[in-house]
């Protein structure tokens, strides 16, 4: 005997039988003093060894999984700009990223990484909305379900010209911060 799925399956005359899936918000979290450790000023982190993550993060993170949420980091690196960081850097750092969310039961869906400077004037540097579009275009999502927690009024400026919700935490306090009001 067949087990019954947990997707709904609807099927009508001469369409083909599509899934309908719960729909499922999306949580951007800036990474530098929302995930893992600032570094001091004019100063960027740039390996492994000084990757250090918030207290609570990872428990905060699961408990928003378990409540619909799916994970994707929007971050400027102006340290890759300015020759402090290289694109190797960063992308090892987010490799690591993304194997310590699989090693705490998570999928991080995405990281949108912004390497340049204000003077640039490029498109994804927060406070402009790039990074913010391209991944809700990348995985189609709609803004509506769409949260960033960012520790900066850049984050902030951001989230509003992209149109979705923000919420700003102070810089260092972790994610575990605004549990309670994104599990409203």
């Amino acid at each position: 005997m067949a087990r019954p799925s947990s997707k709904k399956v609807t099927k009508s005359r001469g369409v083909r039988a599509r899934r309908i899936t719960k729909k499922r918000k999306a949580l951007f979290l800036d990474r530098d003093g929302v995930i893992n450790r600032s570094a001091p000023k004019h100063e960027y982190v740039t390996r492994i060894e000084e990757f250090e993550f918030l207290p609570q993060t990872f428990d905060t993170l699961r408990r928003l999984k378990d409540a619909g949420y799916d994970f994707y980091v929007i971050t400027n690196q102006a340290g890759v700009a300015r020759g402090q960081a290289t694109h190797d850097q960063m992308n090892t750092l987010h490799e690591y990223l993304a194997t310590e969310f699989e090693r705490e039961g998570l999928v991080l869906h995405g990281v949108y990484m912004c390497p340049h400077q204000d003077e640039d004037d490029c498109l994804c540097r927060k406070p402009k909305p790039g990074l913010l579009l391209q991944a809700m275009q990348e995985h189609e999502l709609d803004p509506a379900d769409v949260v960033f927690v960012g520790d900066r009024e850049t984050d902030m400026q951001a989230a509003k010209a992209a149109g979705v919700r923000g919420i700003l935490i102070p810089g260092e306090a972790g994610i575990s911060v605004v549990l309670d009001k994104l599990l409203e």
